[in-house]
């Protein structure tokens, strides 16, 4: 892990799941590109070879705003196996889950994630942490509540899903709730695997006391019969048809 992984959190009293500070993967890992940059370049640039797989991701320590815009966007950053040292700049997931967030009950909803100081739009929140497979998770003992589901879809048409389980192993991400006026998005996050890690960043600025939320479809759709209590004025009143995760 680059010796960069920073967690302070933990899971509140009397919640039956161990934490974890980063995914855990069910296949093994395969490193995908290494660069050989040097601290100077700081892998900002398309230079670098793992930023040239997915374009500059980071400006500032910020994600940039085509990857905040894009929906179908992902994130290759730096990897142990580069030559970059603790001065990179493509590798601000790694680095651990912003220290401004505080995870209380928030009412009907149960837990959520707020936000202790200000954050500003494009910053790293937290990774949602949990198993990932890259098959279909089966174990019935799984809460599906925190199942997610990745869909990425190729160039040559192809799609692939990708599973994170955050029912027995998770982190702070497993905490924040969906909202029909998301300030969050999840973006696709990979550097030591070819299965994505999901990273979550801050796509507008949050103000401090808010609730930190995003919304628990990929994709615009039919409605399930679980009542939406986000209180948003766009709210849809049911959250999305087919997502797993729960509050």
């Amino acid at each position: 892990m680059f010796g960069l992984m920073s967690d302070p959190y933990d899971h509140p009293d009397g919640v039956e799941c161990i934490y974890i500070a980063t995914s855990m993967y069910h296949d093994d890992e395969v490193y995908t590109v290494t660069c050989g940059c040097d601290g100077d370049t700081q892998c900002v640039s398309s230079s670098c070879a793992c930023v040239s797989t997915s374009g500059v991701n980071y400006a500032e320590g910020k994600l940039v705003e085509d990857k905040l815009n894009d929906r179908g966007s992902s994130v290759f950053e730096c990897n142990e196996t580069c030559r970059c040292d603790e001065r990179c700049g493509n590798r601000e997931s790694q680095r651990g889950p912003s220290r401004d967030l505080e995870i209380v009950l928030s009412g009907a909803k149960g837990y959520g994630v707020f936000a202790r100081r200000p954050i500003p739009r494009g910053s790293y929140v937290c990774e949602y942490a949990g198993e990932i497979s890259s098959t279909e998770i089966r174990d019935k003992t799984s809460d599906w509540r925190y199942v997610i589901t990745l869909n990425e879809t190729s160039a040559d048409g192809s799609t692939t899903n990708t599973f994170i389980d955050a029912s027995k192993f998770g982190n702070v991400g497993r905490y924040l709730n969906h909202s029909c006026d998301p300030n969050c998005v999840l973006v696709p996050v990979r550097y030591d695997n070819v299965a994505p890690k999901v990273g979550i960043f801050a796509s507008r600025n949050i103000r401090e006391g808010e609730e930190l939320c995003y919304i628990y479809a990929q994709h615009d759709g039919d409605l399930s019969d679980t009542p939406c209590l986000c209180g948003s004025d766009t709210c849809k009143k049911f959250l999305p048809l087919g997502c797993f995760k729960g509050s």
